[in-house]
């Protein structure tokens, strides 16, 4: 039997937050099987899209396709740009490697290079504070 190496994904599952693993099928130089080495929930396909919890693959998507606002992405972007630490989104993920990016704020920080301003969502349009239990 030969060796079957996998690869790291960029990507985690979305049963269980674990980072996908990839091995190339040789049968097919497109597809692949991704894989979720902890609940085992696995794919052949040409991404990762349909176990990955952002599902996508950094592909662009058409106008009819459902567009989901997040994005799986390394920690370690926070390297080189911790500006970006506010498009992360925390506490739900178990994954230490691997997060989730809300897609409008991260091209927002990297545009401008700022925080996304959120005042606004603190107040009311007459310019008093927000009270759900006042309705």
């Amino acid at each position: 039997m030969a060796l079957q190496l996998y690869s790291l994904e960029d990507h985690i599952c979305k049963k269980c937050q674990c980072r996908i693993m990839k091995l190339e099928d040789p049968k097919s130089t497109k597809k692949f099987k991704y894989i979720c080495p902890n609940c085992g929930a696995y794919s052949h396909s040409t991404n990762t899209e349909k176990i990955c919890y952002c599902g996508s693959d950094e592909r662009e998507h058409s106008d009819e396709e459902k567009f989901f606002p997040y994005r799986c992405m390394p920690f370690s972007v926070l390297k080189e740009k911790p500006e970006l630490k506010q498009a992360f989104t925390f506490g739900f993920f178990k994954n230490k490697e691997i997060g989730i990016v809300q897609i409008d704020d991260y091209e927002s920080i990297l545009k401008t290079g700022k925080p996304v301003d959120y005042s606004h969502l603190s107040s009311s349009s007459n310019g008093t504070d927000y009270n759900p239990s006042s309705e």
